[in-house]
């Protein structure tokens, strides 16, 4: 605890006395626990799960493109559809000039696979270290600044008490205006902030292969004005999570502040101005063709750039291919709009609008993928996926394996020219997020943390109406804030709110950016796009 008191005078030409008093009083608390455990696995094949996407990250980088994708491209060429992944990969293991290089291409992938996941398990065998963190902090300043100006009869009183750090009874007197004066400043204001994080790592030797950490930020600032019986009030949360894997990094963070424009005897939560952020940012070594292409289709989702216009934004950002590149998404909803949706969800409740938009959201939020026209295509694939999503908010808890039968079965009664549904029947595309099940089983409870974002909201609303205090604001958030606690619920959560504008005629009064930086820090490029 830190505690700081400033007590200054100066005698002005009419006689009076500038009087500045500071008082500072900063109270913290820190706790950091952490743990590393040397790990040895008697079944290689359970770490071979568990270090798979570093398999395919390696891949990737020796390929240059996922295994999921050069196997999705191999199966589309053996049903006569033309590859350039798979020209590339002809020509890299020098089949190009062999006959029936197809057939001779899928064993060289599976025995490079294979190799890949047999060294990455060796090594870890022999040395893998994980890495376990928690950190807590709380920090209170409480600060008191006044300046006013008094004469020298009346200064009297109160020297002796200034001189011990006493100013209570100045104070009174002001605010009873028992003595003249005149104020130049008052502040007045207690700020609580609490972070939390936590994490993990792992370490193949010496070498950080993957690091995550979820982290939390609160900041409650509270203003009081000289009389003592007005308050000031502004609310900050954020709520991100962030990782490292190999050479590329990212995070994903949600941040809501609510703050109040003038002092009131009651701060109630109808008297705040509203501000809703999302943000995205991933660091990618090298930019690919496709890459470029993915990352515009992500801001198409959140509606940054138009559908029609990305081939068009190919070819003029052509430059960052092969560079290092930030890429950053961003969408601020201000109080104007925030207020507008608020009321619209709380009237249609977790029912037939929410539910509508929320399936088409999740169908738009699902990841590009260039073999399927229906999943290159942002709006094919938000048409496509939203019946499947419907039925999985309805009903949640069916088994992975019906989910995956159901994807199957509705698109091919979709005429499915581009075989999507055996990929999505195929098992060894559920374990990450390419697949309609794979959505669902990465994302655990996903229906639960989408469902409190809206109950979050319409709580909010209702607060609002009923004029709730200020400090029950927490009690609303802390369900709105489930949805960050995975990338997909974040981008879906944004998109829905997107549909909710769009429905609403606000969508110009929400700013959305895509913006791409690259080069030496003291002569970065930054590429901004946005539709206005």
């Amino acid at each position: 605890m830190t505690d700081d008191f400033a007590y200054l005078l100066t005698k002005l030409p009419d006689g009076r006395y500038r009087i500045c008093v500071t008082k500072k009083k900063t109270t913290s608390e820190n706790v950091s626990l952490g743990a590393s455990i040397g790990v040895q696995f008697a079944d290689p094949t359970t770490l071979g799960q568990q270090v798979g996407a570093i398999c395919d990250k390696v891949i990737q980088s020796v390929l240059g493109n996922t295994i999921t994708e050069i196997n999705t491209a191999v199966q589309n060429f053996r049903q006569g559809k033309k590859s350039p992944i798979v020209e590339k990969l002809f020509s890299l293991f020098h089949l190009d000039q062999l006959p029936q290089p197809i057939d001779l291409l899928t064993p060289k992938l599976k025995q490079l696979e294979t190799d890949i996941s047999n060294t990455v398990t060796k090594l870890a065998t022999d040395s893998v270290h994980l890495s376990f963190s928690y950190q807590y902090g709380r920090i209170q300043d409480d600060q008191e600044i006044l300046s006013i100006l008094i004469g020298g009869d009346d200064l009297k009183n109160y020297h002796s008490d200034l001189l011990k750090f006493k100013t209570g009874a100045l104070l009174d007197s002001i605010r009873k205006n028992a003595i003249p004066y005149t104020l130049v400043s008052y502040l007045n204001q207690k700020v609580l902030t609490i972070t939390k994080s936590w994490g993990l790592g792992l370490t193949l030797f010496d070498f950080t292969l993957l690091t995550s950490s979820d982290y939390e930020k609160s900041t409650t600032n509270v203003q009081t004005d000289l009389q003592g019986t007005n308050r000031k009030v502004q609310i900050d949360r954020e709520k991100g999570y962030k990782w490292r894997l190999l050479k590329a990094t990212g995070s994903w963070s949600g941040q809501i502040s609510a703050a109040m424009t003038d002092f009131s005897p009651t701060p109630t939560l109808e008297k705040f101005g509203y501000t809703f952020l999302l943000n995205t940012v991933l660091k990618d070594p090298s930019v690919g063709d496709n890459d470029l292409r993915s990352y515009l289709d992500s801001a198409a989702v959140w509606m940054a750039v138009n559908p029609s216009d990305i081939e068009g934004l190919v070819q003029k950002y052509a430059a960052v291919k092969g560079k290092e590149v930030l890429i950053e998404g961003k969408l601020v909803f201000p109080d104007k709009v925030i207020r507008t949706l608020l009321q619209q969800i709380a009237a249609d409740g977790w029912g037939t609008a929410s539910k509508k938009q929320l399936p088409r959201a999740m169908g738009a939020a699902m990841t590009w993928l260039p073999d399927y026209r229906s999943r290159s295509n942002m709006q094919a694939r938000q048409d496509m996926y939203a019946p499947l999503f419907a039925e999985y908010l309805d009903n949640p808890d069916q088994e992975i394996e019906d989910l995956a039968s159901l994807a199957e079965t509705e698109i091919q009664g979709l005429g499915d020219e581009d075989h999507l549904a055996e990929f999505e029947a195929d098992r060894d595309n559920w374990t990450f997020g390419n697949t309609f099940a794979g959505v669902i089983r990465s994302n655990p409870g996903l229906q639960g943390c989408l469902k409190n974002f809206v109950t979050g909201m319409i709580d909010l609303q209702n607060k609002m109406e009923k004029g709730a205090a200020y400090t029950v604001f927490d009690q609303a958030y802390d369900n709105i804030r489930d949805c960050l606690q995975y990338s997909f619920a974040s981008i879906t959560v944004g998109r829905f709110l997107l549909l909710y504008a769009s429905d609403l005629n606000l969508l110009k009064d929400v700013r959305r950016v895509l913006t791409l930086s690259y080069g030496p820090d003291n002569n970065r490029t930054v590429i901004s796009c946005s539709v206005v």
